[in-house]
């Protein structure tokens, strides 16, 4: 009977055999060469390493070993990076144990990048509607944009994200993520900007995939924080004021194509709105601040009137002078929310000042004298026919 390398060996396209516990123990030649492309040998390589993806591999054949048909992956290669769709199928009772036969078939260019695009698309797709989500949850300028640059980076869209504003005609670094913290506020030259005023200057999203070859990128972007693709767009801050915002790629085989510059676009009309949201938001809460502040007012003078009018009603309900002053003193104290008051008489004789009406806390003054000195600003509040305000008394005290 032939043996299992010998049967292998008929077939043309890549196979290989599996333990259970996903070890490589016979292969055919097509197999073998993807095994050798990833530096490893029969025996030792396992189906993880072959293609990257341990979890979806290992789930395919523990599938396989009990009887299930799991359904075929798209995975890429290890060694050479060409996409293949993974089939694994039961094969039990191989040399005395069970195992799994593992086939894969080369899938044509066209279709990986189709299948790459697509899972691109459902990337940035994500972030946008959980950028979003962000966004518009709060009125504050800086966490909006604090938001965005963090999310592009959570998200898998890019490496690194920098929102650049403009100060007195000169730029700085704001908002980042990805990139040391010690940039923050960092003010960029002109020579540093060149993509970014660009940008601003064509309206439009500019996109560099090879920035040790361009000229509108320095090389300490490049070297020192490993910058190897950038897109870079225009945000309308305020009204009429205009920010950059650029997202990078750490590693050159991650170019940003035609889905990215369409997400960059959607993401900044976005952006923008929200923005002008957050203004509309804190306009209408000072607004409407104002209002109450003024509808407060309103009651509070209103208040002060009626209060006003019943004093006047009382203090001509009688001739007695005396009734006339108590009144007086404990209507104001309560028109005006006080939880004291004191009314000084000038003596003509002896001590000065008495206080010879007074209210609430301060009833155990009543009686007492004091001199002109005493009184402090008061005397000369009274000498100018005119009322002070002091809204603490131990500081002015002091």
């Amino acid at each position: 009977m032939p043996t299992v390398d010998a049967q292998l060996a008929l077939l043309p396209w890549p196979v290989g055999l599996f333990s259970t516990e996903g070890k490589l123990l016979s292969a055919n030649p097509p197999f073998a060469r993807m095994v050798r492309a990833t530096g490893g040998r029969q025996g030792t390589v396992t189906a993880p390493e072959l293609f990257g993806t341990q979890t979806q591999v290992l789930q395919a054949l523990y599938r396989a070993l009990a009887g299930e048909r799991p359904p075929s992956l798209v995975l890429a290669s290890a060694g050479n990076g060409q996409a293949y769709r993974v089939h694994v199928r039961p094969l039990p009772d191989a040399d005395g144990a069970g195992g799994a036969l593992l086939y894969a078939e080369a899938v044509p260019a066209k279709r990986a990048s189709q299948g790459a695009r697509e899972r691109r698309r459902q990337v940035l797709d994500a972030a946008l509607d959980r950028i979003t989500s962000v966004i518009f949850t709060t009125p504050d300028h800086d966490a909006i944009l604090d938001g965005v640059v963090s999310a592009v980076v959570e998200t898998g869209v890019a490496d690194s994200a920098i929102i650049y504003l403009r100060h007195e005609h000169k730029w700085h670094i704001r908002h980042l993520c990805g990139l040391p913290a010690e940039l923050k506020g960092r003010e960029m030259e002109q020579r540093e900007l060149k993509a970014s005023l660009r940008a601003m200057e064509e309206k439009r999203v500019v996109v560099i995939n090879d920035t040790e070859a361009s000229e509108e990128v320095t090389e300490e972007w490049v070297e020192r924080f490993g910058i190897k693709a950038l897109i870079d767009t225009e945000i309308e801050v305020m009204a009429g004021e205009l920010a950059d915002f650029a997202v990078h790629n750490h590693d050159r085989k991650r170019p940003f194509d035609d889905q990215d510059v369409t997400f960059m676009e959607r993401l900044a009309a976005s952006v923008t709105l929200a923005l002008r949201n957050a203004r509309l938001v804190t306009s209408l809460q000072q607004e409407r601040q104002i209002a109450d502040a003024q509808r407060e007012r309103l009651t509070r003078d209103k208040a002060l009137g009626d209060a006003l009018n019943r004093i006047n009603e009382l203090i001509h309900s009688t001739l007695d002078f005396d009734e006339i002053m108590h009144r007086v003193i404990v209507e104001t104290a309560k028109a005006v929310g006080a939880e004291s008051a004191v009314i000084y008489v000038r003596e003509a004789r002896g001590c000065g000042w008495v206080a010879r009406y007074t209210y609430g806390r301060l009833a155990a003054i009543q009686g007492q004298c004091l001199s002109d000195d005493a009184l402090g600003d008061s005397i000369g509040a009274i000498g100018e026919g005119r009322a002070i305000l002091i809204n603490d008394a131990r500081a002015d005290h002091a």
